[in-house]
């Protein structure tokens, strides 16, 4: 066999392993493609009878604005706070007991002093005063209007109840009934104090 014949076998040869790595190299090529390639998205499942929606679904990434809440509290509208009618009974027994002239005029009721007058009234208390003063609350009645009348003048008068109480003075006690009336939340006291001036 000669050298040329040697040649052309070997090229044959070589041509047909080079054929058959290519191929080999294709094959294995393909093969790895396919098993990197992702899996394809998942079909969502339909309920049965719902249509598809074919619009696509976008999804916003807008950001949110979380707003705390706020709260307004309106204040309720009250009648100022009533005094109670015991508090009352010791404030009286005490400015009678110490002739606490200012007290005992401040807590008489607008009715009689428009009635006697300021100045009348203010004499006639000087002279109630006793050390041995004392009021001892037993029971009250209900708020009503009370006919005010002294000196042949009688005036209707809101919001006022009777209170009996027990009065001491000068070793004496006697139980009786006064009136008292309301008069924006604070207890006035009624009395007579001489002359009506009007």
């Amino acid at each position: 066999m000669s050298l040329a014949s040697i040649g052309r076998i070997s090229r044959r040869r070589v041509g047909g392993a080079m054929l058959i790595l290519g191929l080999a190299g294709l094959v294995v090529g393909l093969i790895g493609r396919a098993a990197w390639e992702p899996d394809p998205a998942p079909v969502s499942a339909q309920v049965a009878g719902d249509e598809a929606d074919p619009s696509p679904t976008t999804t916003s990434s807008a950001p949110t604005t979380t707003t705390a809440a706020t709260t307004t509290t309106v204040a309720p509208t009250t009648t100022p706070e009533q005094e109670s009618v015991a508090d009352f009974v010791a404030v009286l027994a005490t400015a009678m007991a110490t002739t606490d002239v200012d007290t005992l005029m401040a807590r008489l009721h607008p009715e009689v002093l428009a009635r006697y007058g300021a100045d009348q009234c203010r004499a006639y208390v000087a002279t109630q005063g006793d050390a041995s003063f004392g009021l001892a609350l037993v029971a009250t009645t209900e708020l009503e209007a009370w006919n005010y009348a002294t000196d042949d003048v009688s005036t209707e008068v809101p919001d006022t109840f009777t209170a009996t109480v027990d009065q001491s003075r000068a070793g004496d006690t006697s139980r009786r009934d006064i009136h008292f009336a309301y008069v924006e939340g604070e207890i006035r006291w009624f009395s007579d104090c001489g002359t009506p001036v009007s």
